[in-house]
């Protein structure tokens, strides 16, 4: 890649990111004002605990970039789709262990962070269970310097959390909604990732 790409590619990715942060920062701002001090303080509480549980996720993309570009590359295009999958179904299993323990002691944990109901807590475990496997198509998308879909995809990821999330909160569904709203940002993201992976 040369140096002119580099520039254009880093600034899609950038501008990209920027974007899906301030939908992200409109999220925050309609919970705070829409759920109120208190619910909104569970959902604070709640997303300190998803980022805990989500700190593996920080590493994923980048070792699944590493070696969807070296595939690439050397044109082992059938490697590529093959890490891709053993990637999902191994990542799978780690959010579903994940969404069980939580579930398990969502009791406890709703009683530690001083929260009414194990609901908002499953859903977090349940919201895991996406977050890990988003990464992978989006380190493929990387991998395979697909940088214009990647860039969409950081977009619609917000867009979507943002769309849901009023929907879902307004209609009644308080904290739980908001974090409904999470997972399927990621879900969601993480579907139409496929539409520029499908060759793979």
């Amino acid at each position: 890649m040369d140096k002119d790409n580099l520039f254009k590619h880093s600034s899609v990715i950038f501008l990209s990111i920027t974007i899906a942060n301030i939908f992200a920062y409109f999220y925050h701002i309609f919970m705070a004002r829409y759920l109120g001090p208190a619910s909104y303080g569970e959902l604070g509480s709640l997303l300190a605990i998803f980022m805990i549980l989500s700190v593996p996720v920080g590493t994923i993309q980048t070792v699944i970039t590493k070696y969807i570009a070296r595939f690439h590359s050397r044109n082992e295009e059938g490697k590529v789709g093959s890490l891709i999958f053993s990637s999902i179904k191994k990542l799978f299993y780690y959010g579903l262990f994940t969404f069980i323990l939580v579930s398990v002691l969502s009791p406890f944990i709703s009683s530690f962070l001083k929260i009414d109901s194990s609901i908002p807590v499953i859903i977090v475990g349940f919201t895991v269970l996406f977050s890990v496997l988003l990464p992978v198509n989006r380190g493929a998308l990387q991998g395979l310097q697909k940088f214009n879909s990647l860039a969409v995809n950081n977009v619609l990821e917000s867009v979507f959390r943002l769309i849901i999330g009023i929907i879902l909160v307004v209609s009644g569904f308080g904290v739980n909604g908001a974090w409904i709203a999470f997972g399927l940002g990621y879900f969601i993201a993480f579907l139409i990732a496929f539409i520029s992976l499908k060759k793979y």
